[in-house]
């Protein structure tokens, strides 16, 4: 495994932003609308925005921090061009759990099987996307990070437990 000392870059990857550029990384901060959008429409997007700078990540190892992965698209995509800009390899850590549920609260996941980590392990994501290695916080890590007691986070797109009857919203 990767240990975070012995990486060469770090990117961070956010959807807020947009335009913006830090010095530090490989690509812009990008922000991308999830809400009303087909996949291919998605795809495209993501490809349009993602540019890696080829003579920045050449030769280098990436550590590749993302808030999340919902259903691939992103992460496949940016590894892909990462990879074709002369990465050498590219870790993802991934600030969230594996989103395994619908969320009717506010992401756009009308459909369990439109969530890449409902169906698959974090090995079979990891190959899917083409990532050296693959890491997600834990339930419990999310849990403490936020500083509030776990009652009062709905973690229901990771555990499947709705404070509320789905039904109802």
């Amino acid at each position: 495994m990767l240990k975070i000392e012995e990486r060469r870059l770090k990117v961070t990857f956010t959807k807020s932003g947009a335009g913006n550029f830090t010095p530090r990384t490989a690509l812009p901060k990008v922000w991308c609308d999830k809400l009303n959008i087909t996949q291919e429409e998605r795809e495209i997007a993501v490809k349009l925005k993602l540019n890696p700078l080829s003579h920045v990540v050449k030769d280098k190892r990436i550590v590749l921090i993302d808030d999340s992965i919902v259903r691939g698209t992103t992460s496949r995509n940016l590894i892909q061009n990462l990879r074709n800009a002369g990465a050498k390899e590219i870790h993802m850590r991934i600030t969230a759990p594996p989103v395994k549920y619908s969320c009717y609260y506010g992401i756009d996941t009308p459909s369990r099987k439109n969530l890449i980590a409902a169906s698959m392990s974090i090995e079979e994501i990891k190959e899917l996307i083409g990532a050296d290695s693959l890491a997600f916080i834990s339930i419990e890590g999310m849990t403490e990070a936020a500083r509030i007691g776990g009652d009062k986070l709905c973690k229901a797109c990771f555990d499947g437990l709705y404070p509320v009857d789905p039904c109802l919203v």
